[in-house]
């Protein structure tokens, strides 16, 4: 797993600044600001013209809000465990239940940044931060042991992450994960391998400079993860969730058009090719 991964996370805490700043902003981030810094500043000055970028990271963030508030107040999950969590401030912001434990995970340097930048701030759960490298996978199973053990109902987050690792990585996660009885949930965001490419192409030279390729290559789509355990709870398309939330493209039109054009197969296939998942944990007959 890319140890360099939480580069990008300024990044995307510029991004949700900015969207807090707006008069129509779909979400509130008061501390996204603190975090971004003027590193996260520069990066999305330097790719000012990426508009799918901004758009991604902000319907994504609020696709997954919306995720984590089903499964705490519909089916009252007691943890939320977000791995690799980056500068993400949901504890903070959200409306969430005062007994909900919050467990945040990422490597030491960015847990060490995050505690200082927000010292003096209250979230609204309790929360916890972990320093681990979840690429160690000894370190990483002897600590899903251990939140088993504290909870019942835990809802694993990784946005931003699946997208950086391997098909094996992913596996082997997802694996570790899927024996652990009470981890009941799994929200992230879904880019299909030929999305992927794409994308590793168009944005090469900024990838190559942060130090983290787009990896998570595989001709399943979402199919990947019944395999492992996992079964698909809830999807919602990217193109969709960007037009209700009214954050779509310029030439979202034509991405319309393409999807209302092609054959039904093709079109189903199209409408997967980026979105957001909420996975539950389910008995598959060969695991």
């Amino acid at each position: 797993m890319e140890k360099n991964i939480s580069d990008t996370a300024y990044w995307v805490a510029a991004y949700r600044a900015a969207e807090t700043d707006r008069s129509d902003a779909i979400f509130q981030d008061p501390l996204a600001r603190v975090l971004a810094g003027h590193r996260g500043e520069k990066m999305i000055q330097k790719m000012a013209s990426e508009k799918l970028v901004e758009s991604a990271v902000i319907v994504r963030t609020a696709v997954l809000d919306d995720f984590v508030m089903d499964v705490v107040h519909k089916n009252k999950a007691d943890a939320i465990l977000n791995l690799g969590a980056g500068l993400d401030t949901r504890p903070y912001r959200l409306d969430l239940p005062r007994d909900l434990t919050w467990i945040e995970v990422d490597f030491p340097n960015v847990i060490s940044y995050k505690s200082s930048k927000l010292q003096k701030e209250k979230p609204k759960c309790l929360l916890e931060r972990v320093r681990l490298d979840l690429s160690n996978e000894k370190e990483r199973q002897t600590f899903f042991k251990g939140i088993n053990e504290r909870f019942k109902r835990v809802c694993v987050l990784t946005e931003g992450l699946i997208i950086y690792l391997t098909p094996d990585d992913v596996e082997s996660l997802a694996k570790d994960m899927y024996k652990q009885t009470h981890f009941r949930w799994w929200a992230f965001d879904h880019v299909s391998g030929l999305m992927v490419k794409y994308l590793n192409l168009k944005w090469r030279n900024a990838l190559r400079e942060h130090r983290a390729p787009f990896q998570f290559i595989t001709g399943e789509g979402a199919n990947f993860f019944p395999k492992r355990g996992w079964k698909v709870k809830e999807f919602r398309s990217y193109l969709e969730e960007a037009h209700r939330f009214n954050r779509e493209l310029p030439w979202a039109w034509f991405l319309w058009l393409i999807e209302n054009v092609i054959p039904g197969a093709l079109s189903r296939k199209f409408r997967l090719m980026r979105g957001f998942i909420l996975l539950e944990r389910w008995h598959p007959k060969s695991h």
